[in-house]
């Protein structure tokens, strides 16, 4: 698809989502409502610390003449989650974000032994989701890049900034609330898209399920919230499913935070991750 017709797409989506939050004005304001509540009380308290240490680090190496380094982008993506993992590797190459982002974008931990522990009663529950995605995440991984045998590269090292760290611990703070700033915003946009292609669907007559799965694909946290309505082995199966694919709000959260890497690959080993993730819980959840 050329430039011209790109944006005459993009251009129309735009209206079509502008058209939808006016007819389900209500429900959209609702839906923001609940993610503004959700973003300040679970998402930012979680990641926030994390945003400003991330930030941090990322000075420093810069400070020291390198660039952002592969293994802590990976090591904070899993235990952190996204976005953290993804501003490691802001300074990297876009090869190489293609390659190691979706890796370095899980759900974090956190989010699985807080919120879905509390939703199951069970904290096995929580651990196995997060252990089936990290599974997934890195089967994904060797699928997709087994035939890219290439190293990160090293980064020639140049002349740092001055060492300051007053001056450093601010510079990162203030990139940590923009990025707390973009985390609210996608989270917002997308449980406001999902609950009004959920009241289109249910004008039209849908079964819910399949609004229940768009709201999962949308923004995760509303996915799992909305599958606890259903049986708890089918819910928790969902919730491995969602967690595996992170949802279109992390996506674009990962994508902003690392800048320069392309959508529709990152889904792609996304879409594999969530298949495998769910895969994976199958196996565990003969445990619980």
């Amino acid at each position: 698809m050329n430039t011209e017709k790109r944006k005459k797409a993009l251009t129309g989506a735009v209206l079509a989502i502008l058209f939808l939050f006016l007819l389900f004005s209500e429900g959209t304001a609702r839906a923001a409502g609940n993610a503004l509540t959700l973003a300040a009380s679970r998402a930012l308290p979680s990641l926030m610390p994390f945003m400003v240490l991330s930030a941090l680090l990322l000075r420093l190496e810069r400070a020291g003449g390198m660039r952002g380094n592969v293994g802590s982008a990976l090591a904070l993506g899993i235990l952190c989650g996204v976005p953290i993992g993804a501003t490691m590797l802001s300074d990297r190459t876009a090869k190489e974000k293609e390659r190691y982002l979706p890796l370095a974008s899980l759900i974090s931990p956190s989010f699985c032994l807080s919120f879905l522990c509390g939703g199951y009663q069970n904290p096995l529950v929580g651990f196995f989701i997060f252990l089936s995605s990290l599974l997934a995440a890195i089967v994904s991984h060797i699928v997709f890049h087994r035939k890219q045998a290439v190293r990160p590269t090293a980064a020639g090292r140049e002349k740092g900034d001055p060492l300051s760290l007053p001056a450093l611990l601010t510079s990162s703070v203030g990139s940590a609330v923009s990025s707390a700033g973009s985390v609210t915003v996608c989270i917002v946009f997308f449980s406001c898209l999902s609950a009004a292609v959920s009241r289109l669907l249910g004008a039209l007559g849908t079964p819910a399920l399949l609004s229940l799965l768009l709201a999962g694909l949308f923004e995760v946290s509303s996915g799992c919230a909305a599958a606890l309505s259903l049986p708890a082995e089918i819910s928790a199966a969902l919730s491995a499913f969602f967690v595996g694919f992170g949802g279109l709000s992390a996506a674009f959260q990962a994508l902003s935070a690392a800048g320069g890497a392309r959508l529709f690959p990152y889904l792609l080993e996304k879409l594999l991750t969530a298949a495998l993730s769910l895969a994976f819980f199958l196996l565990f959840s003969l445990l619980l």
